[in-house]
């Protein structure tokens, strides 16, 4: 049962977003990233975040490295599922004749499967980066980026209380959604794109009560979540295509992390200011 002291992880997939709201979650994310990236070109921000990336992945390569056999079996059981179908086809040119047709179509569902296999591998490894990425990130970066994007907000000052039950209980909730998403996988092609997605909204949900701490109520974090579902999986998918880009993904540790503080801190601010709007009228 949900404890409703915290913030509610729930994706964002429940509540379908009209063209419109996605369209202005895409311009929010869009905007959050531009100021992220100048913020995480920050010179001590930029060398903890390539300390960060390099750090998770060697790690990873060391353990494919290490146990690259078993790595290759799984990507290869991977694929078989995904083209199960296609290779059991197989079977359907040798019962009507055999001959080149058949050797030929064997050796197209072969090669296939093995293209999508070494993709599955190279898709795994770099999720496992990213989620290495992600607690390094909470842990050690996240307070140097907040102090980094606060100037940028005057009206935001620190020594608001907080929880920490409440962000632990967040956090334990956010990675058994993303656990039991790796259930998608049973589902062929689709089901590990929506995981994928689904990775990319805990990436930047997990750091919210990061980018907030000590700025924002529980109750002030838990309206801004249920107004930024859309966006927040946006900016996701964005970083998450940042971090695949050659030497330039890098840098992303410190840009996600500043760019969660861009689209939330704004936010808060905006937020406030018009219940101070709306409190006006009633005080008078």
């Amino acid at each position: 049962m949900m404890n409703s002291s915290s913030p509610s992880p729930t994706p964002p997939f429940a509540t379908p977003l009209s063209a419109q709201e996605a369209v202005g979650s895409m311009s929010r994310a869009l905007r959050a990233a531009s100021l992220g990236l100048k913020d995480g070109l920050q010179p001590r921000l930029l060398l903890l975040s390539v300390g960060v990336t390099l750090g998770a992945g060697l790690l990873w390569l060391t353990v494919f490295a290490i146990w690259n056999t078993e790595a290759w079996h799984a990507a290869q059981v991977a694929a078989h599922w995904f083209f199960s179908g296609a290779a059991s086809s197989a079977d359907a040119p040798a019962a009507s004749g055999g001959g080149w047709w058949s050797s030929l179509w064997g050796t197209i569902v072969q090669g296939f499967s093995w293209l999508v296999a070494a993709l599955i591998g190279l898709a795994s490894f770099a999720l496992l980066v990213m989620l290495t990425i992600q607690v390094l990130l909470e842990l050690f970066l996240m307070p140097l980026v907040q102090r980094q994007c606060l100037p940028r907000y005057p009206t935001l000052a620190r020594g608001v209380p907080g929880s920490l039950r409440a962000n632990l209980l967040t956090t334990v909730k956010l990675w058994g959604v993303l656990a039991l998403g790796l259930l998608l996988w049973i589902i062929p092609v689709l089901g590990g794109l929506a995981f994928f997605a689904l990775a990319a909204y805990v990436n930047v949900r997990s750091l919210v009560n990061d980018a907030l701490d000590d700025v924002a109520t529980l109750a002030e974090r838990q309206m801004l979540v249920r107004t930024h579902r859309g966006a927040m999986l946006c900016l996701g998918l964005l970083m998450g295509a940042f971090l695949m880009i050659p030497l330039v993904g890098l840098i992303a540790p410190a840009v996600l992390g500043a760019s969660v503080c861009h689209l939330f801190m704004p936010s808060l601010v905006a937020m406030r200011a018009q219940q101070l709007l709306q409190k006006g009228p009633e005080a008078g």
